[in-house]
């Protein structure tokens, strides 16, 4: 639902063209596209492996990078990370 509503709203920017790729259509599309915003459930690594995927390809993210999702998807690391920086 959240990807399908992001979708239309994108849709109506003038200039911009959204498509929603899978399987090996993803990689293609993410190489080739402006920008690719990854919509994706948090849980169970989906989200960091297709933000992955997507500079894989030498995409460029609309979004927090993989470094940045994979210490967010970690509650205890990003406490540590913060803590340590006060």
């Amino acid at each position: 639902a959240m990807r399908d509503a992001v979708a239309a709203d994108l849709g109506r920017a003038p200039g911009v063209e959204v498509i929603a790729p899978e399987g090996a259509e993803f990689d293609r599309a993410a190489r080739s596209a402006d920008w690719s915003l990854v919509i994706a459930p948090e849980c169970g690594g989906e989200l960091l492996r297709l933000a992955n995927r997507v500079a894989e390809a030498g995409g460029r993210l609309l979004g927090p990078s993989p470094d940045a999702i994979r210490l967010c998807s970690d509650k205890l690391a990003l406490a540590e990370f913060w803590r340590d920086r006060g």
